[in-house]
């Protein structure tokens, strides 16, 4: 077993999602989920040169990544 670190940061939106942009060694990962729910679910990952584009990259494609968690966990 190996302990790591990483940096998170969080954004929670007024709906109640939660989206989690997590640095690791080479790349970026975007997670969403959902306060009331236990699922976690990866949105996408991106190279690390980006990280300056975190923010946009993220909203640009949350509302799609919403809509797809509602209807496969959350039955709407």
């Amino acid at each position: 077993m190996k302990r790591i670190q990483k940096t998170i940061t969080a954004y929670e939106f007024s709906n109640g999602f939660i989206v989690e942009i997590s640095k690791e060694e080479a790349n970026t990962e975007f997670w969403i989920y959902h306060k009331m729910y236990g699922i976690k679910e990866m949105m996408f990952v991106i190279p690390n040169e980006y990280a300056a584009l975190n923010e946009e990259i993220m909203l640009a494609n949350v509302q799609q990544h919403m809509d797809y968690y509602e209807e496969e966990y959350m039955g709407y």
